[in-house]
């Protein structure tokens, strides 16, 4: 494990895996060389009943579906590292925990730009570093993130001779955000997150606006610190996000129409609105 320097914002960094899962030699290697440790991911075929630690009722209410096992299993892995995180008394409430998923492919630039991306996010509760529809380093259309205004209160991050040239990053209002590829999150974050989960889980681990509902402040880094490893078998992402990806609010759209004066004004209300929504909740 790479231990947080002094004055490092960053205090620790955690893969998920399953035990016994290809991607343990694969990929996950990798992740080690960076310094991220293993937290053994929770098997959601393995669960006697289901029904006894997840609340499918209310989550089939919630995404007009039942839960897979692996979607039970991905929410309980990540809540496990944000119960880690929240009784983890080494770490300061202001440093950040990285938390990606075992199919998690850094940018080349990763160690030279994630101190100053969460440098930016002093008002944040959570960042999310990489969407799963992506590459690394990608500035073109990400149909994750692309709907999503990030508040203009942080300047960008610039890195001359590099690419990327620009990084965008700040808080944001996650209506149509997904994916747990990789993400930052504070102790005290992790602590009010679980004290406001009412009864059991009920959520997807990369559903970001029931983050925001739980009174978390989501920030986003754009273009994504990491991309998906090519070639990996999904589950979850073929179950569940592969058809929110498809759905109207992922499909780009055509150039006439973001060349149109009327949509760049939208979008600059939304950024403008995003900001206010920002500027006012750093007041609180």
């Amino acid at each position: 494990m790479r231990h947080a320097r002094n004055g490092s914002l960053i205090h620790a960094r955690k893969v998920i895996s399953l035990t016994g899962s290809d991607r343990r030699h694969q990929t996950v290697p990798d992740l080690l060389v960076h310094g991220f440790e293993i937290v053994d991911g929770v098997n959601g075929r393995a669960i006697p009943d289901p029904d006894s630690v997840f609340d499918s009722r209310r989550f089939e209410h919630k995404y007009r579906q039942p839960p897979k096992p692996g979607e039970i299993g991905c929410t309980l892995s990540h809540l496990r590292v944000m119960q880690s995180v929240a009784e983890d008394p080494s770490c300061a409430d202001g440093q950040w925990v990285l938390v990606c998923e075992d199919d998690a492919e850094l940018s080349p630039r990763f160690e030279k730009d994630i101190e100053r991306v969460l440098a930016r996010c002093a008002t944040l509760d959570m960042v999310m570093l990489a969407s799963v529809a992506a590459p690394a380093d990608v500035r073109w259309r990400d149909p994750i993130t692309v709907h999503t205004p990030i508040s203009p209160m942080e300047p960008p991050i610039v890195s001359f001779g590099s690419k990327p040239l620009l990084r965008t990053v700040g808080y944001v209002r996650p209506e149509v955000m997904y994916g747990a590829l990789l993400y930052a999150i504070r102790r005290p974050a992790a602590r009010r997150l679980l004290s406001r989960i009412d009864g059991l889980p009920y959520f997807i681990a990369d559903d970001w606006n029931e983050y925001a509902s739980l009174g978390l402040r989501i920030g986003l880094v754009r273009p994504n610190m990491a991309g998906q490893v090519t070639g990996l078998h999904s589950q979850i992402s073929e179950i569940l996000n592969g058809e929110l990806w498809r759905s109207s609010a992922y499909e780009p759209e055509p150039w006439r129409a973001r060349l149109r004066i009327r949509t760049r004004l939208r979008r600059v209300g939304q950024t403008v609105a995003v900001g206010l929504a920002d500027l006012r909740g750093r007041r609180r």
